[in-house]
């Protein structure tokens, strides 16, 4: 991805560095929209960042997902985790075809780190979990078939790349993930508490021989080469 203009910037806020959309115009985007993110069955996919101030919009402010830039009018999302602008709350917009829907959670952004994940079934289930920073689900539905990814959408954090002249989120961006099959609520509270888990090594490799009596060597232990 690539920053839209010179306004977003990289950022160090308390978890690290991450991308900081603090005016309009700073939507990190990209116009390549790979084959395998069209999700035909189900995903799950997640944001985690800081909230520092109150979003400026004036439509759904995407932190994470995508938006249909052209063939579509009013512009739409395939699948993202917005900021409404109706309500102000967090929200997971979806398309059923090129139709529009956003499955509003009610729950205000606090100015804070938050966790956002949807676990999303098409045509079934929508599980919404946030840390904002007490935990929280909202259920609902995913009405309708699969969306239509013919409008060549641009994934984008921050803010989406058609309305960010004028919308901004006022969030930095540290972590954005997405999974081709609906996550459990186990591996999302995991994900949420070790956001950088996938990284760990599956399992313990021996950089030397066993130690044993009279053995020079020592066993590597695995968080020397983690940390």
């Amino acid at each position: 991805m690539r920053p839209d203009t010179s306004s977003g910037i990289l950022s160090l806020f308390n978890e690290g560095f991450g991308y900081n959309s603090p005016s309009a115009g700073a939507s990190l985007f990209s116009t390549h929209f790979p084959d395998q993110w069209k999700i035909s069955t189900g995903g799950t996919i997640v944001w985690r960042g800081f909230i520092y101030s109150i979003a400026i919009i004036t439509a759904d402010c995407v932190l994470w997902g995508n938006v249909q830039s052209s063939a579509f009018n009013p512009p739409n999302s395939c699948y993202s985790i917005v900021i409404s602008a109706t309500t102000g709350a967090f929200g997971f917009s979806y398309s059923s075809g090129s139709t529009s829907s956003v499955i509003d959670t009610g729950i205000f952004p606090g100015f804070t780190n938050a966790t956002i994940a949807v676990s999303f079934t098409i045509g079934g289930a929508v599980d919404i979990h946030i840390w904002n920073p007490t935990y929280s689900l909202t259920n609902g539905t995913w009405s309708g078939d699969a969306p239509d990814y013919t409008g060549s959408p641009n994934p984008c954090i921050g803010v989406d790349p058609v309305m960010d002249a004028t919308d901004f989120s006022e969030t930095v961006t540290t972590a954005a993930y997405l999974y081709d099959y609906p996550l459990s609520s186990g591996q999302i509270a995991w994900l949420h508490a070790e956001p950088y888990s996938m990284l760990r090594p599956s399992y313990r490799a021996l950089r030397s021989p066993p130690s044993t009596d009279g053995n020079p060597f020592r066993r590597w232990n695995r968080t020397y080469l983690i940390r």
